[in-house]
């Protein structure tokens, strides 16, 4: 296997690390919820939490929380509007998830305008992420790469090492398309760095011998 598999093949694997506890401790919680609000807030992290791991189960779940909280109401507090936004976001990423790129890019961008005031520094990244995302599955390279580059300006404003990692991963993987093999090299070894900081050095020893030896 070739040096750039084996670092997309990393990457890849780091993504999908701790999703399991994530969705063990979600479940408990909506066993101990009350209010349709903390259902579906609940609801709505644990359909994230399946995203990678089962689609059915993690649009079922969502559809859940669109039940006891449906996004098309106008909410008037804060809070409400988080959870609005969190449940857009959502439904904007098993959009990508099952090719409906057109309505999940429709979702992005009101999230990015109409919604904007009641995003995160780290959801507007995120979106902006998923439009480089989406872009990039339309074919538009050159848009793909703008937005990513958009996002990693934030995640490095912000110090999130995750996000800028993947959006160098991403980027890296568009170059290598493209034919730019050392540019895409060049990338991915700067996106794995970051995230050596973020999971162990055993863990790093022993994904790389096994990729190795594929």
């Amino acid at each position: 296997m070739n040096k750039i598999k084996i670092l997309i093949l990393i990457l890849i694997c780091f993504k999908l690390q701790g999703q399991n506890d994530s969705i063990t401790i979600w479940s408990q919680k909506i066993k101990d919820s009350s209010t349709d609000f903390d259902k579906a807030n609940l609801n709505a992290s644990l359909s994230h939490a399946y995203l990678n791991k089962n689609i059915d189960s993690s649009k079922a779940l969502l559809k859940t929380a669109q039940t006891l909280f449906p996004a098309s109401k106008t909410y008037q507090t804060q809070k409400e509007n988080l959870l609005k936004v969190k449940i857009l976001n959502l439904e904007g990423d098993i959009l990508v998830k099952i090719g409906r790129l057109s309505d999940a890019e429709k979702i992005y961008y009101d999230l990015l305008t109409q919604y904007q005031h009641f995003l995160t520094i780290n959801q507007k990244a995120y979106c902006l992420l998923q439009m480089g995302v989406i872009n990039d599955y339309q074919s538009d390279a050159e848009a793909g790469v703008k937005y990513y580059d958009k996002a990693k300006r934030i995640y490095d404003s912000i110090n999130d090492k995750k996000g800028t990692s993947e959006c160098l991963n991403n980027m890296a993987v568009i170059f290598y398309k493209q034919g730019e093999t050392d540019k895409a090299i060049e990338y991915l070894e700067n996106a794995l760095k970051l995230r050596r900081g973020i999971s162990t050095k055993s863990e790093l020893a022993d994904l790389i011998e096994n990729l190795g030896s594929m």
